[in-house]
């Protein structure tokens, strides 16, 4: 197995992978919430048609039995279920709790977002173990001056 990690604009990067290639597409976009890095403080139509558009290039680059797997925050989950459910078949969908919650200085944030797992092929489901639960507890990362470091993003 080989895994190559792809940086850089999500729009631009995917245009130069072939149709039908990738496995699993693990995507948890800005949410559009007017804070201070790139695509996330567009207007409502601006954001709808960022989102269509990695929706729809994800899909394109997926092979037939690949995956995606879409964190959404509660703002446009509706739009980007909609589009899932419409285009693609699900799977499974499960809660990612940070117990320690998401503070900013200025709000806190949900302490919850929403994982949906949608495949290409029909028919594929999420097999889950008895152990396993809906909500999975993963907290926040905080620095020793208590400034919020990046996640660490869950591993299907």
């Amino acid at each position: 197995m080989s895994i190559e990690l792809i940086l850089g604009d999500c729009l631009v990067e995917m245009k130069k992978i072939p149709d039908k290639s990738i496995d699993l597409v693990l995507t948890d976009p800005p949410y559009n919430a007017g804070r201070e890095y790139e695509n996330d403080n567009l207007s409502e139509i601006e954001y709808l048609n960022f989102t269509n558009s990695y929706l729809n290039e994800s899909k394109r680059v997926l092979k037939d039995e690949g995956n995606l797997v879409v964190i959404v925050g509660v703002k446009y989950q509706k739009s980007i279920t909609m589009w899932l459910f419409n285009n693609m078949n699900y799977c499974w969908e499960f809660c990612w709790w940070k117990s320690n919650g998401m503070l900013n200085g200025k709000a806190t944030f949900s302490k919850f977002e929403k994982v949906l797992w949608f495949s290409k092929r029909e028919g594929t489901y999420y097999r889950q173990k008895p152990e396993y639960t809906d909500v999975w507890n993963i907290p926040i990362r905080v620095k020793e001056n208590n400034n919020i470091n990046q996640t660490q993003e869950m591993m299907l």
